[in-house]
């Protein structure tokens, strides 16, 4: 069996070939291992949907078979992987019609967030040599279409545990912490939803907060850091080899006595998708989202928020445990 698309193939055309391959075997046997094969204006003349079945070609994007969306009646509404998908029943799958979209909006109305990638694979058909072979285009733009696929899954995943996620407003400032979560749609979802700061910490340990919509002067990121160290100090057994007052435990980057935490301007990041090599926190995730919280309240204080555990006497971590009803561990 034969796939075939026009020359120059566009990214809906190449969408439809992946799901044809990967989800089309039961309803089209032999499809997953068929040859991708372009044909021109010239051939496609002499080549019905009729005659290119009888020659075991399936057609995609072009000839006027079921899956080609040109010709059609009435206004545009689908490109040849939304055929394919409703021809395989994929566009039934909750997590399909978004993923879907962001390929019609790329192919028939040149916008959305797939315009990028769609481009991209037209700028691969005009310069690069090796998409006389239309097989290795294919494999070249594989793996974006699965990475755009997983990144769908994972943001359906991040809006459900936002909608589920443990929320203060305080002071003005909205918090939202998540625990047992390794997704980074997860932080783009709360920015969206105008939050101020994200607390999230992943299945293996390592924690990121982060500052958004307000000034990291306005947040005080510096004062934060602090209450951040001298709690980790206190949770993980540090004794630093050398004196750290409130100015040295503020730098920004990393501290060599406290490993733990690397501050930038607006983010104090416990490791990173970069950087996993770095020892997780000893600090609980209920005390520290209590740290956060207790630095947010006093950001209208006039005393400086970098003193204030010193001046108490206490702990910042001192304080009574987060309902576990309120900060869930359970990944639901």
């Amino acid at each position: 069996m034969k796939l075939g698309v026009h020359s120059s193939p566009h990214l809906d055309e190449l969408v439809a070939v992946h799901l044809l391959r990967n989800y089309g075997e039961e309803k089209i046997p032999g499809v997953s291992t068929a040859v991708l094969t372009t044909y021109g204006k010239t051939e496609l003349q002499q080549l019905s949907p009729e005659t290119a079945a009888m020659q075991g070609i399936l057609l995609v994007g072009i000839g006027g078979g079921m899956f080609d969306e040109h010709g059609r009646r009435g206004s545009r509404q689908d490109c040849a992987a939304t055929l394919v998908a409703k021809h395989l029943g994929l566009d039934e799958d909750l997590l399909w019609p978004r993923f879907l979209r962001n390929v019609f909006l790329a192919d028939a109305e040149n916008r959305g967030p797939y315009t990028f990638v769609a481009e991209l694979v037209k700028k691969l058909n005009r310069y690069w040599v090796g998409t006389l072979d239309p097989e290795l285009l294919y494999k070249q733009v594989e793996p974006i279409i699965i990475a755009l696929r997983v990144e769908v899954e994972l943001l359906a995943e991040a809006e459900h545990r936002f909608r589920k996620a443990y929320k203060r407003e305080i002071n003005g400032y909205q918090l939202v912490a998540v625990d047992q979560l390794d997704n980074v749609e997860f932080q783009h979802v709360a920015n969206r939803a105008g939050v101020n700061v994200v607390v999230q910490r992943g299945r293996d340990g390592l924690t990121q907060i982060l500052m958004r919509h307000a000034s990291s002067d306005e947040l005080d990121v510096p004062g934060l850091a602090v209450r951040i160290r001298k709690a980790e100090m206190a949770k993980s057994g540090i004794r630093p080899k050398r004196f750290l007052d409130d100015r040295a435990l503020s730098a920004m980057g990393t501290l060599s006595d406290i490993p733990q935490w690397y501050v930038e301007k607006g983010n104090l990041l416990n490791g990173s998708e970069s950087f996993r090599d770095v020892p997780p926190s000893g600090i609980s995730f209920a005390d520290l989202v209590h740290v956060v919280e207790k630095h947010l309240r006093e950001l209208d204080d006039e005393s400086d928020p970098r003193d204030s555990a010193e001046k108490s006497g206490k702990s910042i971590c001192e304080r009574e445990p987060a309902p576990t009803e309120e900060l869930p561990v359970d990944g639901d």
